[in-house]
């Protein structure tokens, strides 16, 4: 997600892009609960409506810069 930020992906989108194009059922639901674990813990904003954007937090791009200027 960080890697393609400034860019903004829905859902689906980032599931595509994490599972090659080619989503199964195992990969989709892993990749939903990473999304809700990621949310939850403050890394991601909360995704509402289905085919609402993916964006990380302020927090999440922060620690991002940090780790790069590591």
């Amino acid at each position: 997600m960080l890697d393609l930020h400034p860019s903004t992906l829905t859902k689906a989108e980032l599931i595509r892009e994490m599972t090659g194009g080619r989503p199964t059922d195992t990969t989709v639901d892993a990749n939903e609960r990473a999304i809700r674990e990621l949310a939850a813990a403050g890394l991601l904003h909360p995704v509402l409506p289905e085919g609402e954007s993916v964006r990380p937090t302020r927090a999440a791009i922060r620690f991002s810069e940090l780790q790069e200027g590591a």
